[in-house]
């Protein structure tokens, strides 16, 4: 997985993810993220919810970007 900063996409800004952890894609090749979202334009503030396919992520920022948006983890990975 390659990594990268907000800036270097197109995609949208969907606002930042805490309390959240991977969820293994099927056949084990990638992941999802679930968590409570902020800031997202189509939830209110603390919605529990998942990303679609998480195609870059860069662990040292915490951006991630998926199939159509681009969001920020916050915080450590959740313990599940």
């Amino acid at each position: 997985m390659r990594t990268m900063t907000l800036e270097q996409t197109a995609k949208p800004f969907k606002g930042e993810i805490r309390d959240w952890y991977r969820v293994p894609c099927d056949r084990g090749v990638g992941f999802y993220v679930m968590g409570a979202f902020q800031d997202h334009p189509d939830a209110p503030a603390g919605t529990f919810s998942n990303t679609s396919y998480v195609v870059k992520h860069d662990p040292k920022t915490g951006d991630i970007e998926t199939k159509n948006s681009r969001y920020r983890l916050v915080g450590e990975e959740a313990a599940v």
